[in-house]
């Protein structure tokens, strides 16, 4: 296939980010365009483990993160009101963070051994 020029105007921004990254690959301005615009006509494709890894690592990450903030919001009302306030409403309020920390956790646990399963 012969190659043919081809005249593009393009913002000089984008150009000094073409120029910075065919310096960097140690490619030329034009190879480094050439490839870049090649590569947005491929399809990205992705396997059944990569989206399995990174619906994992996002349910991880959930899970961890809203179980953390149960644990802290747990302990700011044992540390004001001890274990078992004596406004029902406080108890009744730690007794549902209890329970929800608690799942939460054993969903981070469901989602910790999904992923070793998905690793092998």
């Amino acid at each position: 296939m012969a190659d043919i020029q081809f005249n593009l105007r393009i913002p000089e921004e984008l150009k000094d980010k073409i120029k910075d990254a065919a310096s960097q690959s140690g490619r030329s301005i034009n190879a480094e365009a050439q490839m870049r615009l090649e590569e947005s006509f491929n399809e990205k494709k992705f396997s059944e483990l990569d989206l399995n890894l990174a619906v994992n690592g996002y349910l991880n990450g959930f899970f961890a993160g809203s179980a953390a903030a149960y644990k802290s919001r747990i302990d700011a009302i044992t540390s004001e009101h001890g274990e078992v306030p004596k406004n029902e409403k406080d108890r009744l309020f730690l007794e549902v963070l209890k329970i929800l920390h608690s799942q939460y956790e054993d969903e981070l646990m469901k989602v910790n051994e999904r992923k070793i399963a998905i690793k092998r």
